[in-house]
């Protein structure tokens, strides 16, 4: 934006005592509070907030999807809990079938953890990061 010279519009603004001499300490560079301000508007970049707003909208279906997995395999250590159950009622219970049963699904559990926390970390770090991605 052109600087042209006359400076007659006036912007009003709240602030606490405490901000007052926040702004006045921050201002002594420039001459002017009024100075300050105006540069640090002119140098305000908003990509980096329209960033962190679009990462956060790719949160939602992340997270469903996330649950929808975690239903899933926790509706089966339920089912094998249940078969479990079942054989130890009947003395059937056979620790080798019940590993080969449950070792798999244990597998793909922490295979899923692994995937969510990349997945998280690099939504996170995208939305965190002071450049753009």
């Amino acid at each position: 934006m052109k600087d042209s010279g006359n400076k007659d519009q006036i912007v009003k603004l709240r602030v606490s005592g405490a901000e007052r001499d926040m702004f006045e300490t921050k201002a002594a560079n420039y001459g002017s509070i009024s100075a300050m301000i105006r540069d640090a508007v002119a140098h305000y970049d908003d990509t980096l907030m329209k960033r962190r707003i679009e990462s956060m909208n790719l949160l939602y279906p992340l997270i469903s999807k996330h649950e929808s997995d975690l239903n899933r395999i926790g509706n089966n250590l339920n089912q094998i809990a249940h078969y479990c159950n079942l054989l130890a009622a009947n003395g059937e219970y056979n620790m080798q079938v019940i590993a080969s049963s449950v070792e798999p699904l244990l597998h793909q559990l922490l295979s899923l953890n692994s995937d969510i926390a990349a997945t998280e970390h690099k939504i996170f770090t995208r939305i965190f990061s002071e450049k753009p991605v």
